[in-house]
């Protein structure tokens, strides 16, 4: 079987093009995101059962766990305790409005404080049955 030069070349370009693209595609992996940190102003009361009233009030790390997460951390800012004994507060918000709190214990133990609502006033607070929780923003003046 003859084949002209022009269908020889047309073939050949084709197949080039088709080998050339299938090396060229590459599958484009995200960075992974990277928690966003700032300095807030906290207050943190518990007042468990049989207890006196324990607080912390002032500068605290607040990580937010993701972009598009309204979970978030919060530790002493110069990695203090930020009560007796706990290092560091999670609320993990499990739907709008309502969340689950633990502290990280000077011993490593993740210590489940319990449900917490938010605040409908001051949306920067959340409370629970005998804790409540607030990370304000601060102020920029």
């Amino acid at each position: 079987m003859k084949v002209s030069a022009g269908i020889a070349l047309f073939l050949t370009v084709s197949l080039t093009s088709c080998v050339r693209a299938g090396t060229q595609q590459t599958t484009m992996t995200p960075e992974p995101e990277v928690p966003k940190t700032e300095v807030r102003l906290c207050l943190i009361q518990s007042n468990t059962e049989g207890e006196e009233l324990r607080e912390w009030n002032g500068p605290c790390t607040f990580t937010r766990e993701s972009s598009t997460s309204e979970s978030f951390n919060v530790s002493g800012a110069s990695n203090d305790e930020l009560l007796p004994g706990i290092f560091s507060v999670s609320v993990y918000v499990l739907e709008s409005g309502e969340a689950e709190v633990r502290g990280l214990t000077s011993e490593g133990i993740n210590s489940r404080w319990g449900r917490a609502l938010r605040d409908s006033v001051n949306t920067s607070c959340w409370k629970g049955s005998d804790f409540r929780l607030c990370a304000e923003l601060k102020p920029t003046h």
